[in-house]
């Protein structure tokens, strides 16, 4: 649960007080393997499975429907033959044999039964699972990597892509940009990543925390995902999502950079370093984002100030977005410089 007396005074990044479990590629998930030879980074590999998971729950009851052919959607159960999968949590009454202490038949009770969603079951064979990939081991006789094979085919997602942006929040949900009036949160970890190694707390042009991105080491790798709180379905109830939060509100930093607006900018190509140098005095720290989003944020309020955006020369992405906010600057009369890492030692 985080303080949000220490967020909203500055303290930025948390190197989490229960210390991280030590990942490794073989602690993900092995539908992951998929994606071997591609060429991609972990992060990739792990944004391309979120993605797929987001578009798999946007399609269960084709994908169901595929699985069981044949069958029909009667209210929140999908049946074909023996096989039933639950697509909506629903409730439901059972009639149970009521009997004397000497087990002779009083008569019929009924009970109160919950379907949980995605639940599945074979009423001949006894065979149960949970959740589409399960079913398809189940129907095709395979591992959970081939039966993640064989639900992509039916998916349009560039499997090989490289340099992937995180999932964007579902349709059906809210942003919410300061969950602060909901009171305590309780944030959670991941999945299958766990406990992350660094979390950093985005704020409002408040200081109010608002989001947070975290990030893993994985086999040395870093993997940066964001954790969006929002309403589902307007119910009023928040929650937090392993999600990316709308472009406009990415501006690291955004407090100090609204209120201490005399004071130049140094962007940096890195989130941790922007968050390491995010309260000193004499400049106001923030990120550049990442490349995918870079030019679509909102940089508004660096308008008419002295920018350093301070990056590593030798990485290509860190390059290309210095291209790019130099063409988005134009015309807001900042006064922009390059700064190479390494003409900055302290920064190592």
């Amino acid at each position: 649960m985080f303080n949000l007396a220490s967020l909203t005074g500055g303290n930025f990044v948390s190197n989490l007080d229960h210390y991280p479990r030590q990942l490794t590629t073989s602690s993900l998930p092995p539908e992951l393997s998929v994606f071997n030879g591609n060429g991609q980074s972990v992060q990739d590999k792990v944004r391309l499975f979120e993605h797929i998971r987001e578009e798999v729950s946007r399609r269960i009851p084709s994908i169901v429907a595929s699985l069981l052919p044949g069958g029909w959607r009667t209210g929140s159960v999908y049946t074909n033959g023996y096989f039933k999968y639950v697509l909506v949590a629903f409730e439901s009454k059972m009639k149970v044999p009521i009997r004397y202490d000497d087990q002779t038949l009083a008569g019929y009770g009924n009970r109160d039964v919950i379907y949980l969603e995605h639940h599945w079951w074979n009423e001949k064979t006894g065979a149960s699972g949970v959740g589409v990939f399960s079913l398809a081991c189940h129907i095709h006789q395979v591992d959970r990597i081939e039966a993640f094979r064989w639900i992509l085919n039916g998916i349009d997602i560039e499997i090989e892509s490289c340099v992937v942006q995180q999932a964007s929040l579902p349709e059906n949900v809210c942003y919410v940009s300061t969950p602060i009036p909901y009171g305590s949160i309780l944030l959670p970890d991941h999945p299958y990543l766990g406990i992350p190694f660094n979390e950093y707390c985005f704020v409002t042009e408040n200081g109010a925390p608002s989001f947070f991105a975290r990030e893993w080491i994985i086999d040395g790798e870093k993997v940066l995902l964001f954790l969006t709180p929002c309403l589902v379905n307007g119910s009023g109830m928040l929650e937090w999502k392993y999600a990316l939060p709308p472009v406009e509100n990415m501006l690291f930093n955004k407090g100090r950079l609204f209120n201490e607006a005399s004071l130049p900018v140094d962007i940096y190509d890195d989130l941790g370093l922007a968050a390491r140098n995010a309260s000193l005095p004499y400049a106001v720290a923030t990120w550049a984002g990442e490349k995918s989003f870079s030019a679509a944020m909102d940089w508004s309020p660096l308008a008419g100030r002295v920018v350093n955006y301070i990056f590593d020369p030798n990485d290509k992405a860190a390059v290309e977005i210095g291209a790019e906010l130099r063409g988005v600057f134009q015309g807001m009369g900042v006064d922009l410089k390059l700064v190479y890492r390494d003409e900055l030692p302290e920064f190592e």
